[in-house]
């Protein structure tokens, strides 16, 4: 993902307070405009809550039926999988619990009912290798201040796959989204590709911060970092066994590294009152 294809996302002008608005916002209503025939949209159940309230506001906005589903239940997620499916919209990576979702597998079974997959990758870019191109996904949004390393208000990105360029309809067409932005043309035309996603000027002091912070990435190979990190977290979760356990302190990623994101998330009855 991020070598090969950010050359095909769009950064979404928006610094880390209202990124979430945003690419959730373009990415759901993009992919459910491309289905208009069809009346549901589906998203996690325990997705991040901006991320659910702004799923609810697309549906109320274009008349959709929402339903939850947890994504890690495999006969929940079969069950949405019908004719009226629109849009699927999931995290790949479960903030709360590290769940490492199967990006390919319900590409796939989306694909199978003629819908559409918005996936979140804000919690495994840069940690985790991805290749949307070859999972045939259809819209990825995600955030850059975090694995990237792109600092505060770093900019958020969409990506859109290529054979949707053409045919994507934007809810917010910005200026700078237009294909000719200097024309100053009063009717829109949209720019080629995932460039039209774009709204505004950027955010030039971010994206500087964030161009240096992707040239770590020129001779870094993604899989050697998912391998520590799987060692580093499988170490982890061992010491917080070990130690923590006896105190009440409960570790809830999988211990399967097919199901793990790149973070270890614990569960604790006072954690309230120790923080």
């Amino acid at each position: 993902m991020v070598a090969k294809e950010m050359a095909m996302a769009a950064p979404l002008q928006a610094g880390t307070a209202i990124r979430g608005v945003l690419r959730a916002m373009k990415a759901v209503v993009s992919a459910a405009r491309l289905r208009p025939e069809r009346r549901v949209l589906v998203t996690d159940v325990a997705n991040f809550p901006t991320d659910g309230y702004l799923a609810s506001s697309v549906a109320r906005l274009l008349g959709l039926d929402l339903q939850l589903v947890d994504p890690a239940d495999a006969d929940a997620l079969a069950a949405v999988m019908t004719p009226d499916l629109a849009v699927l919209s999931l995290s790949h990576v479960d903030y709360r619990t590290g769940v490492l979702h199967d990006l390919a597998g319900i590409t796939e079974a989306v694909h199978a009912v003629g819908g559409l997959v918005v996936w979140d990758l804000a919690h495994s870019v840069g940690a985790v290798p991805i290749d949307l191109l070859s999972a045939n996904a259809d819209f990825a949004v995600g955030c850059t201040y975090k694995y990237l390393n792109g600092g505060p208000g770093a900019p958020a990105f969409g990506f859109i796959h290529p054979r949707w360029h053409d045919h994507v309809d934007p809810p917010l067409p910005g200026w700078l989204g237009h294909a000719e932005p200097f024309a100053m043309e009063p009717g829109y035309r949209p720019a080629p590709g995932a460039a039209r996603l774009r709204i505004g000027s950027p955010p030039v002091l971010s994206m500087v911060a964030l161009d240096a912070a992707l040239d770590v990435w020129d001779d870094v190979d993604l899989a050697d970092v998912r391998a520590t990190s799987l060692d580093l977290t499988d170490r982890f979760v061992a010491l917080v066994e070990a130690h923590c356990a006896p105190f009440g302190v409960e570790v809830v990623v999988p211990r399967e590294h097919a199901r793990r994101g790149s973070q270890v998330c614990l569960r604790f009855p006072a954690a309230y009152e120790l923080v």
